[in-house]
């Protein structure tokens, strides 16, 4: 979700907070695709989401972000896939 998702809903019991990562060639070749950004587009924009995201985060929750002390679990998108991590996600939540 973002924005402090985890933070502002971290009283609902049956919350799942994730944190998605990938490695920064994956993230690098996504966004080259997705945008039809150069390579060093793409990294800069990278870096400048990331420190903005991490300002944001950490401002407001005085929790480090991407460190997995804030979240319940973290999926490395690289080496399961995004198909993969959304199939186990789902079945967390499909669980009665």
């Amino acid at each position: 979700m973002g924005r402090c998702g985890d933070y502002v809903l971290r009283s609902y019991p049956d919350l799942i907070d994730v944190f998605l990562c990938a490695s920064m060639e994956d993230r690098v070749r996504r966004i080259m695709e997705r945008y039809n950004f150069s390579e060093r587009d793409a990294v800069s924009a990278i870096k400048s989401t990331d420190r903005r995201r991490k300002t944001y985060y950490e401002n407001y929750t005085r929790r480090k972000w991407g460190n997995i002390d804030s979240h319940q679990m973290l999926f490395n998108l690289s080496r399961l896939g995004m198909d993969k991590t959304i199939e186990i996600i789902k079945g967390i939540y499909e669980r009665p």
